[in-house]
């Protein structure tokens, strides 16, 4: 038997209302999706709160008590590593959408020479220790969208943001 793991913690929820003594009365609130449901390895229940395990190769649904169990370890150290994945989400998707935001309103280019350059010369600054300035297109990409060019950093996230826009590779420098 191989070693289980904990890859991932999901609540399954939707928009819909809770009931506030503050307020007296419902309020808008994120509730549990039941109709998006999963049933707990160990256990078979029906569960929204979801610990991912990765088990014998293939990752499963698991209940936090049933994850415990399998895991060996106790509620706190699980709520901690369901908090740590949830922060990972949230950091991920705020940078992701900053990502988003900043590549919309980057100006593109009628060539892969020009928005090289346009590159360069943002990045570039005479106060840094001087070295060529072509140094500066290392790890870069050039993505081209409606004969429109725009030079990023190649990387995964870059990519994918990119590709999602519609931009298509067309040269790594």
């Amino acid at each position: 038997m191989s070693e289980s793991k904990l890859v991932g913690y999901e609540w399954k929820t939707e928009k819909g209302e809770k009931f506030s003594a503050y307020d007296g009365g419902l309020i808008p609130a994120k509730v549990s999706d039941w109709s998006q449901a999963e049933k707990s390895q160990l256990s078979g229940k029906t569960i929204v709160h979801i610990y991912w395990i990765l088990k014998d190769g293939e990752i499963l649904p698991f209940g936090k008590n049933s994850a415990m169990k399998e895991l060996g370890i106790k509620a706190g150290t699980i709520k901690k590593m369901a908090e740590e994945y949830m922060s990972q989400a949230r950091k991920q998707a705020e940078d992701y959408k900053w990502l988003l935001k900043s590549i919309g309103s980057m100006q593109k280019h009628s060539s892969i020479q020009n928005a090289n350059n346009a590159y360069i010369n943002t990045n570039y600054s005479p106060m840094h220790t001087p070295r060529p300035r072509i140094s500066y297109l290392v790890n870069t990409a050039c993505f081209c969208l409606n004969n429109e060019y725009l030079t990023r950093q190649n990387n995964e996230e870059n990519n994918k943001v990119l590709t999602e826009l519609g931009f298509i590779k067309v040269l790594e420098n």
